[in-house]
Parts: structure tokens; C-alpha cells; sequence
């Protein structure tokens, strides 16, 4: 049954019948500084009192602008939505404004958003797969979308090469896809095959934004998209995204030939939350330190507990948990993993207060503590047990 939830406060939910749960779902990624943060909620509802929507601009907007430009290497320009969904069709409506093409590359597992011109190989049954993956959807041509394997130089080159991509859309580290790395000089690699064939490069980071460090993925990595995508971490549960990148990008959105709109673009509540979570984050870098060794911690503790069941990969602030023997490389590698038994984790996970999403994968907050972590060790352990070597 679902689990139908009462209140939240920090890392811990507590759900209508009152059990208690540390969560390391955090809202899908967004409660990065936990729920229901004190500075936060005090800036949002004093916020309230001066509007929530104005249909015309507000300094908060300009705040928030600049905040972003400050810490994201890409971004010169901002625009500002309320999904990150809509943060990703209006990257790619800028790239083929910008470029007159209209192909897209992304990649197998790769997720941005369910807008049926970009929700394709999601979950591959088979690479290359161009099945619908939901009903009622209309798959994007082939002219209009290719999918390509992950972390697989020549396969970007092999599209590139008949110079008609608009744009190559990517998950710098593949979350939504067992937190797959970048192989080692696999980003850098890219960036120079785009700029080769004149096509522009898309991070999207609504997941890795302001979760891996201020500047998100490309600090991390130190490769730099023409346009990126951000939402979740960025405003503390707040429904808020954004698209940024090079200032010339965005000339056609200024002038109105390119159309970007939306009646809450850039509501008060949102836009007020997303500056007081930046502000919290950028005042205290030392947070990020907190997550990553309470993570890391936590992230050997489970792949030690479940050596020979379970593989273990991705970052001490996010990372996946899969029944299978193999790093996963590629989407298509999932295929040799147990899925059901992924699914029947997470319920003895619940059962013992450690919420875990069914898809394997871990989101790490700074206010996790220590005693958090072994609590959910020791959730793991007895869960892991309960189900038979047969299941994974």
C-alpha cells in the first residue's frame, strides 16, 4: 500500500498512523537542506505578505538571476519556470532557435522530464529502442530525437559528423540511471565534438544542481554546457527551475521571437524560497562536507553489508543500490539486474523506518547525521536478509 504522509521535519517523515522514518528520498532530490527548514519557511512567509503572483517582474527575480549567475560557471543569463520539465523543452527550443536545426541526441536513461518530444529510452527494453514509454504518447520522430548509449565517445561522433544535431542533451552523471559516472574525459570529449559540429551542449542538472557543490556537475567535472537546466535542490520543495547558459542563447527569448512563458514563472513564494536555500547553501559550504562524509560512510557501510548481492555506485550525496554483479556503465546494463528484488528492499526498508525510493536510488542531506546512518545500516542488514539469495 502506499505510504500517505502526516509531516516532516529535517530528515524524518512521519506518516498518518505516526510511524517515524528517516528519508533518504528527500522529495525525489529536492529537500536537500531537509524539510521544512527554518530560514526558509521564515522567508517564504514573510514573503506571503507582500503577493504571491504579479503578472510583471519583481526584484526577487533579478536577486535570484544573479545568484545563479554567480555560482554556475555556464550561466550569463537566466530564465526562469516551474518544472523542470519545462526547464528542459525550454533548453531545447533555445537550442534549435539558436542553431535552425532540429535534432536532439540524448542518451538511454537519461530522464528530462515526460514531455512526450524527449521521453524516449528512458528505460530501454533494447538499445536503440524507440518505444513509447507511456500511453497516450506520440514518440518524437526519428528526425526529431536519437538516443544513444552512454559513456560511448564514438557514438556522439558517428551523429555528429553529418552536422544536422541542434543540440546534445545529457545528465552529466547519469541519476536518473544508477548515478552512472562519466567515464574519465567522456564530458570534455563531447564538448569538443559540439563544438566541432557547431552543436550546443545541455546539462541537465535538476538533480545534480546545487547538490554536488554550488556549481553543480560542471564544477565538478570541470566541463562547461552552453545551456543547463536546474530545479530540485535549488528551492527547498518549492516548485521553481530554471534554464541558463550563454547570454547570445538567449537574444531571441529577449525579443520575443523565441517563446518562453508562464502564467507562475517566477512566483514570490518560489523565487523567495530558491534565495533562501542558495543563500543557507553558499554562507555554509561547510554542508557539503557534512553530506559527503555522512554519505560516504553510509554508501561503503551498505556495499560492504551487501558484498556478492548488491552493487553500490555513484557519489556519497547520491548514490544507487542494485541486485546484480556488474558496474553499470550504460542503461542497457540494468537489463542483468534484479529489479523485483530492488523493489522488495525498499519494502523491508519501510518497514523498518528507512524510507528508500524502489528505484535503488539514495539521496543524502546534510542534516543526516551519523546515528541516521547507522540506523539505516542496520535497516539494510536485516532487510537484505529477508530476502533470499533466489531474489537477487
Amino acid at each position: 500500500m502506499p505510504l500517505f504522509f502526516d509531516r516532516a521535519s529535517g530528515v524524518h517523515l512521519w506518516d498518518v498512523d505516526g510511524n517515524q522514518y528517516i528519508d533518504f528520498v528527500l522529495g525525489q532530490g529536492p529537500m536537500f537542506l531537509g524539510h521544512s527548514h527554518p530560514a526558509v519557511n521564515a522567508a517564504v512567509a514573510a514573503a506571503l505578505e507582500r503577493g504571491q503572483l504579479f503578472a510583471g517582474q519583481h526584484l526577487g527575480e533579478v536577486d535570484l538571476a544573479e545568484a545563479l549567475c554567480a555560482h554556475i560557471p555556464c550561466a550569463e543569463q537566466v530564465r526562469l519556470c516551474s518544472t523542470g520539465t519545462e526547464a528542459i523543452q525550454a533548453a531545447v527550443r533555445v537550442a534549435r532557435a539558436a542553431t535552425g536545426r532540429r535534432r536532439i541526441v540524448k542518451f538511454e536513461g537519461h530522464y528530462h522530464g515526460w514531455a512526450d518530444n524527449v521521453f524516449i529510452g528512458v528505460r530501454p527494453a533494447a538499445t536503440g529502442s524507440r518505444a513509447s514509454e507511456s500511453l497516450g504518447q506520440l514518440p518524437p520522430p526519428p528526425e526529431d530525437l536519437t538516443a544513444l548509449r552512454w559513456n560511448n565517445v564514438d557514438a556522439v561522433a558517428a551523429e555528429l559528423k553529418h552536422g544536422d544535431v541542434a543540440a546534445v542533451l545529457m545528465e552529466p552523471i547519469a541519476v536518473n540511471a544508477a548515478v552512472i559516472p562519466p567515464e574519465p574525459g567522456y564530458l570534455a570529449d563531447v564538448r569538443r565534438l559540439c563544438d566541432r559540429a557547431g552543436t550546443l551542449l545541455i546539462f541537465d542538472e535538476i538533480v545534480t544542481g546545487f547538490r554536488f557543490g554550488m556549481g553543480g556537475a560542471q564544477a565538478l567535472f570541470g566541463v562547461i554546457p552552453d545551456l543547463a537546466t536546474f530545479g530540485k535542490a535549488m528551492a527547498s520543495g518549492f516548485p521553481i527551475a530554471g534554464v541558463a547558459g550563454r547570454r547570445t542563447l538567449f537574444e531571441e527569448v529577449s525579443s520575443g521571437r523565441t517563446v518562453l512563458s508562464g502564467t507562475f514563472n517566477g512566483n514570490v513564494a518560489s523565487v523567495t524560497a530558491a534565495l533562501a536555500t542558495l543563500q543557507v547553501l553558499s554562507s555554509r559550504p561547510e554542508l557539503f562536507d557534512q553530506v559527503r562524509e555522512v554519505g560516504g560512510h553510509l554508501m561503503r557501510a551498505v556495499a560492504r553489508l551487501g558484498a556478492g548481492r548488491v552493487i553500490v555506485q555513484g557519489y556519497p550525496e547520491l548514490f544507487w543500490v542494485g541486485f546484480g554483479s556488474n558496474q553499470v556503465r550504460s542503461a542497457g546494463d540494468l537489463q542483468t539486474f534484479d529489479q523485483d528484488a530492488g523493489i522488495r528492499l525498499a519494502g523491508e526498508l519501510v518497514k523498518r523506518g528507512v524510507y528508500v525510493t524502489v528505484r535503488g536510488n539514495w539521496y543524502l542531506s546534510p542534516v543526516h547525521t551519523g546515528d541516521d546512518a547507522e540506523r539505516a545500516e542496520s535497516a539494510f542488514s536485516e532487510s537484505l536478509a529477508m530476502i533470499g539469495p533466489e531474489d537477487g
